[in-house]
């Protein structure tokens, strides 16, 4: 059986692949599903959504690192899970408020997610095992 630190790296790549499936299918998909809404007070735009959340991503970067080293790495993944899933979540009542405000925390959230995913796979790895356990965490990631 594998070690500790290898089984934190496997976990950690499962986790992203979850997280981003439902992401990337959030993104990919959501302008379509913001024009079908028959709702006349909802005036959101995916494109603008996407927008605020990598304008917003960019920026964080800038303080992510602090953060992190703050609240450490497991905490700092912890609350941007909560945070992608409320914007996922945004998509069972819309509301353009809401759509917006998500799509700046999860800007947030992703500067603070792949800073402490960084930070959590180099407390795991080694010199001689950092490639294969960078290889394994991308390997599950992009499944």
């Amino acid at each position: 059986m594998a070690d500790t630190r290898t089984f934190n790296v496997v976990i950690l790549g499962v986790g992203f692949l979850f997280i981003f499936t439902a992401f990337t299918t959030c993104g990919n998909i959501e302008q379509t599903v913001v024009k079908s809404l028959e709702n006349g007070t909802f005036t959101g735009s995916g494109y603008h959504s996407l927008g605020i959340i990598y304008g917003i991503f960019s920026f964080s970067n800038l303080l992510a690192p602090a953060v992190v080293t703050v609240l450490g790495p497991k905490i700092s993944m912890f609350i941007s899970g909560l945070l992608y899933s409320g914007y996922i979540a945004v998509f069972i009542i819309p509301s353009t408020w809401s759509f917006y405000f998500t799509s700046v925390l999860i800007g947030i959230g992703a500067a603070l997610l792949w800073t402490a995913q960084g930070h959590f796979l180099v407390e795991n790895s080694e010199a001689s095992t950092i490639n294969r356990n960078t290889g394994m965490f991308w390997a599950l990631l992009q499944c």
